[in-house]
C-alpha cells in the first residue's frame, strides 16, 4: 500500500486458537469415551438409535458386551436382535413398555432384566439410560448396562435362610402354646385383683384380730410408711389420737352386727406425728384365708375439705370488701335480676339498696333507655364470657358512672353470674370538658395563624403541624405527623452551603436553648427549596425534663434567593475569566494592553501581568500580520468581523498561530472606551487537521486490505458502503449491488426481528454490539457471520449512521458444535454410570469426577473436589493404596482390584477398581484414569447372610439346651407327683413347683419371640425418640418419670431396636428399688462416636454383676434379656455396656460407631 507517500506492507494476523482447541477438544473427548467403555467393570456402555417407526440399531457398543452376553460388538452392531433376543419372553414386553413410556415422555430409563447367553447361562443386568431427540426425527439413547447377577444371588440365598430362621421359630411357638393356654386362665383373676389395688389413689387395707395383714402402696405412702411396716400393727396406729376412740368403737360394733353408717370420716396422723389428713372409710366384713377379717378402704378428703373451708373464708372477705367499698358492688344472675347489692347502690342511685334484690333495671324504675343499656351491656358477658365496661349518665341524681362487668364462670366454663363494679365520674368528666374546652380556643388561635407553627419531639418527629404549615408544604396532617422533620420538611444538607442539617437537629435536640432563632433550607412535598427563619422555644415536662421543640417559622425565600443570585453572578464572573482556556486582553482606544488573564501571560513567556500591562498588543503581532491587524481593528469599529487568523511571537521568539476574536467596549450611551480580545492558540488544531488526512488515508488502506468485510449503514439502515471483502464474503463484485439495500435484505428471516432490534437499540444508546446472524448470500445460500458494530457520529456528535466489523464463522460454528455435542454425549455417559470414573494430573490431584463419584465421596458438588484434593485422600489405607499404585505402574493397566475407600464424613466403602495410565503425546506419564465400583451393598448382603446364619444357630443352640434341661426337671418332679398322690399337702407344693417350671419353660419360648424378624428386615435408619416413646406405652410408669433427651437423633440399627429399649426400660422399672423416680435417656459425643445413655436413679448394680450382665443364661427368668440386647446391636456393629454406681443407680450406654448415626440438621 502507498503511506505517507512511500510503499509499504499492511498485515492482519487473525487469533485461531480457539478453533484448534476446539478440535483437539473434541480428539480428547472420544479418546475419553473410548477409554471409559473398555474400562467400566462388570457392564458395557452403548448408543441405541430408535427410528420413528421403533426400529432399534446400535451405533455403538463398548468391548464389555462380550464378558455379559458372549457376543461380540461387531455382532450387535450389525444385527440389534442379537441382545434383544437373550431376553427371557416374559421379560422382554415389560422391557418394551418401559422404554414406550421414557420414549414417549423423553425421562430417564432405568430397569434390571433376565438375560439368557448361548451358553445356556443367566444372567441378570441392570439398564439406565438417557434419551434425546436427533434432528432427523430419531431418538438417541446413551445408556450404561451392568451385570449384578451376583447381588441378586446374594439376595435370594438370604431371603432363604430367613425363611429356615422363620419355620424353626414357628415350630418352637406351636409346642409352647398348649402349655401356655392353661397358665394364663390361672394369672388373669389375678392380674385383675393386683392391678386395682395397686393403681387406685384409695387406700386398701385387710384387718384380722385387730392387726392389719394387708397395706396398699397408696395407703402407705399417706402416712409416710412402707407396706411392709405396717402389716402386723393395729390400725390405731396410724390413725389420729382425738379420733382412735371413734374408730375402735365402730370396729367392735360393726365386729358384734350392728347396723352402722357405710362411711364415716376420721383423721390419719402421719408417720411424723404432725401431719394429718382427712380420710373417709368404708368398710366390711368378709374372710380372708378362710378367716374372718375387716376390708377396708380411705378415701383422702383432705383437699375437699380445705376448699370448702377456704370458700367460706372467701365469701367473708368479699362481703367485708363490698360492704366498705366506695364503689356499687352488684352481682346480677341470668335473669339480669339482683342477687346481691352493696350499701353504696342506695347512696348512687337514691333508691334503697334492699329494694333492689330480686328486681332488673326496668323493674326498678330506670329510665327505659339506661334499662335497655344495661340489659344489653349484661347479655353481653353472658353470652361471650368477655369483661365488659360502659360510662352513663344517671338522671336521677345527677351523676356520671364507670360501669365494669365481670363474668363468673361455673366449673363447666359457662357464665353462671356477672359482678359490676359503679364509680361516680361526675368530677372527671367535668375536668374533661373544661379541658376540652380550652384546647379547642388554643387550636383555633394556632390554626389560624398565618404562620408556619409545628412541634416535634426528643426524637425529631413532628407531633403538631397547623394549616398554614400544611398548606405551605403541601403535606396533610395525616402525613406528616409521626414523621421525622429531617427527610419530609428539612433536607439532610442545604444545597448551596452543604450544610449537615440532620447534625443540626441533633445539636438542637442535645442543646436547645442555643438555638432559639436560626435559618436553614427547607423543602416542601414538591421538591421546592426554600428559606424559613425559624423562632424555637424549648419545651419541658413537669420535671424540667426537655420534650421538644416549638417551632414558628416565616418565609425569606425570595430574599434569600436576591442574595444568593448577585454572589453567584460575582462569583461566576470570576471564576469564567480564571477558568476560560482562551487568552483574554483588554486594551484602552489606543491597543495599550490593560488586563490579561493568566493563559495571556503564559502564552506570552512572561512571568506576571505586570511584564505585559502597558505595552501595545500590536507588539505581540508578526511583522508579516501587523498591517492586516491594524485594518481589522479600524473595520472592527464599523461592523462585527468575526474570528481571524494571526501569527503571534512570545518574549523567546515562538511563532503561534492564533484564532482572534475581537470586539469594542462601550458605555450605556454606546461610546467607545476600550477594545477586548479572546484568542484561541489553534496550533494544535492546525496539527491535527494533518494527522486526520494522514489517518484517512490509513483508513483506506486498511478497509481494502482487511480479511473481514467492512460495511456502513445510515440511520434508516441503508448500506451506504461495503468493502471489497465485505462483497466477496456475499459473492458479489459490483459495490452497485449493495450500496441502496437495506441491511435487513441479507439477513436470514429467523434473524431479521433481533436485528433490527439491536438496531435501534445502538442507535438510541450507542455502545458496542456483537451479535451472531445467519446472512444470505447472493445465491441463496447462508453463512454465520460475527457482526461487530458502532456507531458513527457527525461533528455535531449525533449518531449518523453505523459501521459494522463482518466475520464468516461458519466453519468456527461447526467446529463447536461438534464439541458441544461430544461433550453432551461424554456428560451422559458419566451422569448415567453408577460408577466412579475419576482422573488425575501426574501429581495425583483430581481433574474429573462422576456425579456418582461426587456423592459418594459425601460432597455436593464436583467443584469442591476437582483441582483442589489428590486421589489419595479417598483411601482407607495407605498401604493398600501404595500396593495398588505399585502393580498399576508395572502393568500400565489394573482390572477389578479390591480396595477401601472413606468419604469426607470418614464412612468406608468397598469397591473394586480398574484403572490405567494415562500419557501424553511426548509419552510422558500425564495421569491416571479409571472406574471404581462400589460394592458395599453386595458386601453388606454378605455380611447379612453370615449374621442371619449366626442367629438360626444360636437359637437352636439356646431353645434345645434350656427348654430340654427344663423338660428334665418337670419329669422328675411329676413322678414325685405320681408317689404323692394321697398328700394333699405334698401335692400342691408339687404342682406349685411344676406350675414354675411351666412358666420359666413358657418365657424362655417367649424370649425366642424376640428374635421374630431379627436379621430377616434389613436394618433401617430409625428415629431414636420416636422409638424409646413407641417402647414405653407398653410399660407401667406409675410415678416414675420417663426424660428423653435424644431430639432428632437416628440410628442405623436392625428393625429390632424397639424391643432394646423396651428391655432396657423394663429392667429399670423393675429392679429399680420403691425409692426410683426416673429414668432418663440422653446422648453425648465421644469422639467420632456417639453413646446413647439409659440412666435411672434407683437401686443400681453391684460392681461384680457388670461383667456377666450380657451373658447367656445369667439373670432371673431366662437370663437372655440383655443377652439378645447386644445381639441385635451387634448387627449393625453397635455394642452396649453398664456404668452405673451401686446405690445411685444402673447407666447403660449404647455406643454407636461413626456411620451408623446422624443428627437432624447437620
Amino acid at each position: 500500500v502507498d503511506f505517507l507517500g512511500r510503499p509499504a506492507i499492511l498485515g492482519i494476523a487473525r487469533d485461531v486458537t480457539e478453533q484448534k482447541r476446539a478440535e483437539e477438544a473434541i480428539r480428547e473427548r472420544e479418546q475419553q469415551i473410548r477409554s471409559l467403555s473398555d474400562n467400566l467393570p462388570n457392564g458395557m456402555i452403548y448408543q441405541l438409535i430408535v427410528e420413528p417407526d421403533r426400529t432399534r440399531r446400535f451405533i455403538h457398543v463398548s468391548a464389555g458386551v462380550e464378558a455379559i452376553h458372549e457376543v461380540t460388538a461387531e455382532d450387535v452392531l450389525r444385527n440389534s436382535s442379537v441382545l434383544y433376543s437373550q431376553i427371557p419372553d416374559d421379560d422382554r414386553s415389560g422391557l418394551i413398555e418401559a422404554e414406550e413410556r421414557a420414549l414417549t415422555s423423553m425421562s430417564p430409563f432405568s430397569r434390571e432384566t433376565r438375560i439368557r447367553t448361548p451358553s445356556g447361562n443367566e444372567r441378570w443386568v441392570l439398564l439406565r439410560s438417557a434419551p434425546r431427540l436427533l434432528p432427523d426425527g430419531c431418538v438417541l439413547w446413551d445408556g450404561v448396562e451392568l451385570d449384578v447377577t451376583l447381588a441378586k444371588r446374594a439376595d435370594e440365598e438370604l431371603k432363604a435362610a430367613y425363611e429356615q430362621l422363620a419355620a424353626s421359630q414357628e415350630e418352637l411357638r406351636g409346642q409352647f402354646e398348649a402349655l401356655q393356654d392353661g397358665q394364663e386362665q390361672l394369672l388373669e383373676s389375678e392380674d385383675k385383683y393386683r392391678t386395682l389395688v395397686e393403681h387406685t389413689d384409695d387406700g386398701v387395707f385387710v384387718a384380722q384380730g385387730g392387726n392389719l395383714i394387708f397395706v396398699n402402696e397408696a395407703l402407705a405412702n399417706r402416712v409416710g410408711y412402707l407396706a411392709s411396716e405396717l402389716v402386723g400393727h393395729p390400725l390405731v396406729h396410724v390413725i389420729a389420737p382425738e379420733d382412735r376412740e371413734l374408730v375402735l368403737s365402730r370396729h367392735v360394733q360393726r365386729l358384734l352386727g350392728e347396723t352402722l353408717p357405710d362411711d364415716y370420716e376420721f383423721s390419719l396422723l402421719h408417720k411424723d406425728g404432725v401431719t394429718r389428713s382427712r380420710v373417709r372409710i368404708r368398710v366390711g366384713t368378709g374372710r380372708f384365708h378362710g378367716r374372718p377379717a375387716v376390708i377396708g378402704t380411705l378415701h383422702d378428703v383432705t383437699e375437699e375439705r380445705k376448699r370448702q373451708a377456704a370458700l367460706a373464708e372467701s365469701e367473708a372477705r368479699f362481703r367485708s370488701f363490698t360492704e366498705q367499698s366506695l364503689d356499687t358492688i352488684m352481682l346480677f344472675d341470668r335473669n339480669l335480676r339482683h342477687i346481691y347489692v352493696n350499701p353504696m347502690a342506695g347512696k348512687i342511685s337514691g333508691i334503697p339498696a334492699d329494694r333492689f334484690i330480686g328486681k332488673t333495671h326496668a323493674e326498678l324504675g330506670f329510665p327505659e333507655d339506661l334499662a335497655k343499656m344495661g340489659e344489653e351491656a349484661l347479655l353481653w358477658v353472658f353470652s361471650t364470657g368477655r369483661i365488659n365496661r360502659i360510662e352513663f349518665f344517671l338522671p336521677s341524681t345527677g351523676v356520671w358512672i364507670d360501669w365494669m362487668l365481670v363474668p363468673v364462670t361455673g366449673p363447666d366454663g359457662t357464665v353462671t353470674e356477672v359482678v359490676t363494679s359503679a364509680r361516680d365520674i361526675t368530677d372527671r368528666k367535668k375536668s374533661e370538658e373544661a379541658l376540652r374546652e380550652s384546647e379547642e380556643k388554643y387550636r383555633d388561635l394556632v390554626q389560624n395563624a398565618n404562620s408556619i407553627i409545628l412541634k416535634w419531639d426528643t426524637s425529631g418527629k413532628i407531633t403538631f403541624f397547623n394549616e398554614y404549615a400544611q398548606r405551605f408544604f403541601g403535606y396533610t396532617e395525616d402525613e406528616i405527623l409521626g414523621k421525622p422533620v429531617v427527610g419530609t420538611i428539612v433536607p439532610a444538607t442545604e444545597s448551596g452551603s452543604g450544610r449537615d442539617l440532620q447534625r443540626m437537629i441533633g445539636e438542637i435536640i442535645k442543646n436547645p436553648s442555643d438555638y432559639l432563632h436560626n435559618e436553614n433550607e427547607n423543602i416542601t412535598r414538591d421538591g421546592r427549596r426554600v428559606w424559613i427563619r425559624w423562632e424555637n422555644r424549648p419545651l419541658f415536662d413537669k420535671n424540667k425534663k426537655f420534650i421538644g421543640q416549638l417551632c414558628i417559622g416565616s418565609d425569606n425565600t425570595e430574599r434569600k434567593i436576591a442574595e444568593t443570585a448577585l454572589a453567584e453572578s460575582e462569583e461566576l464572573h470570576r471564576k469564567m475569566i480564571s477558568a476560560i482556556p482562551d487568552i483574554i486582553v483588554r486594551t484602552d482606544l489606543d491597543g495599550t494592553i490593560t488586563f490579561a488573564n493568566d493563559n495571556a501571560v503564559k502564552l506570552s513567556g512572561c512571568k506576571s501581568p505586570v511584564e505585559i500591562i502597558g505595552t501595545s498588543v500590536l507588539s505581540f503581532f508578526a511583522p508579516e500580520c501587523r498591517a492586516l491587524a491594524e485594518e481589522n481593528t479600524r473595520l472592527m469599529f464599523e461592523r462585527p468581523l468575526g474570528p481571524k487568523e494571526y501569527v503571534f511571537v512570545t518574549k523567546d521568539k515562538t511563532r503561534v498561530t492564533l484564532e482572534v476574536n475581537g470586539d469594542v467596549l462601550r458605555t450605556h450611551e454606546g461610546v467607545p472606551y476600550g477594545m477586548i480580545y479572546i484568542c484561541r492558540d489553534i496550533s494544535e488544531r492546525k496539527r491535527d487537521a494533518e494527522a486526520l488526512r494522514q489517518s484517512e488515508e490509513l483508513y483506506r488502506s486498511l478497509v481494502t486490505t482487511s480479511p473481514d468485510g467492512i460495511a456502513m449503514i445510515d440511520g434508516n439502515g441503508i448500506l451506504t458502503y461495503a468493502s471489497p471483502r465485505a462483497l466477496e464474503m456475499f459473492g458479489l463484485s459490483d459495490p452497485d449491488e449493495a450500496t441502496g439495500t437495506h441491511v435487513t435484505d441479507w439477513i436470514a428471516e429467523p434473524d431479521r426481528g433481533m436485528a433490527m432490534q439491536c438496531f435501534r437499540e445502538l442507535m438510541e444508546r450507542p455502545v458496542l454490539s456483537s451479535n451472531i446472524y445467519r446472512m444470505v448470500k447472493k445465491d441463496g445460500s447462508c453463512m454465520d457471520v460475527e457482526m461487530h458494530s458502532a456507531t458513527l457520529h457527525d461533528q455535531k456528535g449525533s449518531v449518523r449512521g453505523i459501521i459494522s466489523i463482518l466475520r464468516d464463522i461458519t466453519e468456527r460454528q461447526k467446529a463447536e458444535e461438534a464439541l458441544r455435542e461430544s461433550e453432551e454425549s461424554y456428560r451422559r455417559i458419566i451422569e448415567n454410570m453408577q460408577d466412579v470414573f475419576y482422573r488425575t494430573d501426574k501429581n495425583g490431584i483430581l481433574t474429573m469426577l462422576s456425579t456418582y463419584g461426587v456423592r459418594l465421596m459425601g460432597y455436593d458438588s464436583a467443584d469442591e473436589v476437582i483441582g483442589k484434593l489428590p486421589a489419595s485422600a479417598f483411601y482407607a489405607d495407605p498401604a493398600e493404596r501404595d500396593a495398588f499404585v505399585v502393580i498399576l505402574q508395572e502393568k500400565g493397566v489394573v482390572s477389578g482390584y479390591p480396595l477401601t475407600l472413606r468419604d469426607r464424613n470418614g464412612k468406608h466403602h468397598a469397591a473394586t477398581a480398574s484403572s490405567r495410565i494415562i500419557y501424553d503425546k511426548s509419552g510422558t506419564m500425564a495421569g491416571v484414569e479409571g472406574i471404581l465400583h462400589d460394592v458395599t451393598r453386595m458386601r453388606d448382603v454378605e455380611n447379612a447372610l453370615r449374621q442371619a446364619n449366626h442367629q438360626i444357630m444360636l437359637m437352636t443352640s439356646i431353645t434345645r439346651h434350656d427348654i430340654n434341661n427344663q423338660l428334665h426337671a418337670l419329669e422328675g418332679w411329676l413322678e414325685l407327683s405320681r408317689a404323692s398322690v394321697d398328700d394333699s399337702d405334698r401335692m400342691l407344693d408339687l404342682i406349685a413347683r411344676e406350675q414354675k417350671i411351666a412358666s420359666i419353660i413358657g418365657q424362655q419360648i417367649d424370649f425366642t419371640t424376640f428374635f421374630d424378624g431379627m436379621g430377616i428386615k434389613a436394618p433401617v435408619w430409625q428415629d431414636a425418640e420416636a422409638v424409646i416413646r413407641k417402647s414405653a406405652l407398653a410399660l407401667p410408669f406409675n410415678t416414675v418419670e420417663l426424660d428423653i433427651g435424644v431430639h432428632g437423633t437416628e440410628i442405623f440399627a436392625d428393625p429390632l431396636l424397639e424391643k432394646v429399649f423396651y428391655n432396657l426400660l423394663d429392667n429399670a422399672l423393675r429392679y429399680g428399688g420403691e425409692k426410683m423416680t426416673s429414668i432418663r435417656v440422653f446422648s453425648q459425643n465421644d469422639g467420632d462416636s456417639l453413646i446413647l445413655f439409659v440412666e435411672d436413679d434407683g437401686v443400681g448394680i453391684n460392681k461384680d454383676e457388670r461383667q456377666q450382665l450380657f451373658t447367656r443364661g445369667y439373670g432371673e427368668n431366662t437370663g437372655l434379656g440383655l443377652f439378645l440386647v447386644r445381639e441385635i446391636l451387634s448387627i449393625t456393629g453397635l455394642t452396649i455396656s453398664e456404668s452405673g454406681s451401686s446405690g445411685s443407680g444402673a447407666r447403660f450406654g449404647i455406643r454407636v460407631p461413626a456411620g451408623k448415626f446422624r443428627i437432624a440438621g447437620s
